[in-house]
């Protein structure tokens, strides 16, 4: 198939489609408008991670990093964090929190969602309070008992320096600089100097190595309470609505068409048979169906292509009578009639048509006739056929109405009579149209057909099915019926194109071997 039979398809199927589309919003819009707006709050903790090395060298270790920005991140969702939190914020709900690492930072972001928005900002400030507090107040005990060492090395050897530098003093007041003892003590005191010179350096280094090499958490980005909801987020399911209603609206679309047989298109009603398309007929309603109400409308265009094409392909057989019957009621075959009537009069011909469709008779009221008497009052031998034929606004057009109804509508049109109406006309008009019910509905138009010289079948675009098309056929076929061609009712908008399966060509409405048939064009 082309992309052009699929848009068709689709096209044909729209109110499917729009429909499932509509179903399906409707149920999402229900379902959406049940959920509870979700909030969200999150705040950003930076961790200071830890470094190897002196201070001479830093060196930062990527791996131990890594495992300790995920420890943290698990720590944030542990039990004992959570039931701190629980136990003192006490939610009516159950609040959701959330952990991720950035990648490639020194940045760990924490989340939490609640349906009330104060609720989500309390929560994930308690969480990141009690990961603070958890994680700073754990220092890395090696190097603080070195510190503490040093600090109490320092302190004694600055008591011990200050009272050697007394006793210097005490004993500068009591003997000479050159004294042994006074020397003494002097070398002692620088002896003590630089030992303590010595140590506070070290402890001074081991401050800073452990603030350097210590693990810590501080807040970047504090929570705020969340202004709009971060969930549901409706336009996107509004737009997964529509999405999945248009797929499973092209889905139903195909498998309708898969579980459809009906012909949706002049060239699907030309591929089942081996007759001509004689006449596409556009779908127009209300009066303007009627050639005599629109002359010039599209639908007097196509009788009179019909008209062209019929007598083009009758033009080495003479075309006295025609029957014309549809497979199915409600086709549009008396209409048909009707117009086809009204195009041949206007050529100069006298035409003469016959209600014969005893079932559901029209003609009389498309003409707007009386119908107390007609064809069953002839058959029935109760009038002549000179009292029933009746004039019409359409110069050259007569009519016999079908007349009062009768019992076995089927047997009367099969009797002897019913062919000496036909045998009467015939001689006394051009042509003779004889309007006979459906196929599928009486026999009536297999028993007529036989009596003229062709049968015309009226199908309506989209109303019938492959198999029923196929059984009017063969119908027509097994009673010797001639069919000359089809009319395609309510055929897609466009040119009025007489064509046959197998590529037939174009044929003009100027090409007709009747000279007659120029004579009034309307």
């Amino acid at each position: 198939m082309k992309l052009s039979d699929y848009l068709q398809i689709l096209w044909r199927r729209k109110l499917v489609i729009v429909l499932t589309v509509a179903a399906t919003l409707a149920i999402v819009f229900a379902r959406a408008a049940t959920l509870k707006p979700t909030y969200t709050s999150s705040e950003t903790l930076r961790v200071k991670t830890t470094t190897i090395g002196s201070l001479d060298f830093l060196q930062y270790d990527v791996n131990y990093t890594d495992r300790l920005m995920n420890t943290y991140a698990k720590l944030a969702n542990s039990q004992p964090i959570l039931n701190t939190v629980y136990e003192q914020l006490q939610p009516k709900e159950p609040v959701k929190i959330t952990t991720s690492v950035v990648k490639d930072t020194e940045l760990l972001t924490i989340s939490a969602e609640a349906n009330d928005p104060v609720l989500a900002k309390d929560t994930v400030s308690l969480v990141a309070k009690q990961l603070m507090d958890q994680v700073n107040a754990s220092p890395n005990d090696a190097n603080q008992i070195a510190t503490q060492v040093l600090k109490e090395q320092v302190d004694r050897l600055d008591k011990e320096l200050t009272s050697a530098r007394s006793d210097y003093g005490g004993l500068i007041a009591q003997y000479s600089l050159d004294d042994e003892r006074v020397t003494s003590a002097k070398r002692e005191i620088a002896t003590k100097e630089q030992l303590y010179n010595t140590l506070l350096t070290q402890y001074q280094r081991a401050q800073a190595s452990a603030a350097i090499t210590q693990n810590s958490l501080s807040v970047v980005e504090p929570a705020l309470v969340a202004d709009t909801p971060s969930s549901p987020n409706k336009p996107l399911i509004y737009l997964l609505g529509a999405l999945l209603g248009t797929a499973a609206g092209l889905g139903l679309a195909i498998v309708f068409h898969n579980i459809d047989h009906r012909l949706y298109s002049t060239k699907q009603i030309a591929g089942v048979g081996e007759y001509p398309i004689l006449g596409q007929i556009p779908s127009v309603r209300g009066a303007r169906r009627l050639m005599v109400n629109a002359p010039h409308g599209p639908v007097a265009e196509a009788y009179r292509s019909l008209r062209t094409n019929i007598f083009r392909i009758k033009q080495n057989e003479p075309l006295c009578s025609l029957v014309v019957t549809s497979t199915e009621p409600r086709e549009g075959k008396s209409t048909a009639v009707a117009n086809l009537a009204t195009s041949i009069a206007q050529t100069g011909r006298k035409v003469a048509v016959i209600d014969s469709d005893l079932h559901h008779p029209a003609l009389h009221k498309l003409f707007d006739l009386p119908n107390e008497i007609g064809l069953t009052s002839v058959l029935a031998q109760e009038a002549t056929l000179a009292e029933v034929l009746q004039n019409t606004r359409v110069p050259n057009l007569y009519i016999v109405t079908s007349g009062p109804s009768v019992a076995n509508p089927s047997d009367w049109l099969a009797s002897s009579r019913m062919n000496a109406v036909i045998d009467q006309l015939i001689k006394e008009f051009d042509i003779v149209l004889v309007d006979v019910p459906a196929l599928d509905a009486a026999s009536d138009a297999a028993a007529v057909a036989t009596a003229t010289d062709g049968v015309l079948l009226v199908i309506r675009r989209a109303g019938v099915r492959e198999q029923e098309l196929k059984a009017a056929y063969k119908q027509l076929e097994d009673a010797n019926a001639k069919v000359i061609g089809v009319v395609v009712n309510r055929a897609e908008g466009g040119r009025f194109n007489y064509y046959k399966p197998q590529a037939q060509p174009r044929v003009n409405r100027t090409e007709t071997q009747d000279p007659t048939e120029n004579q009034k064009a309307s």
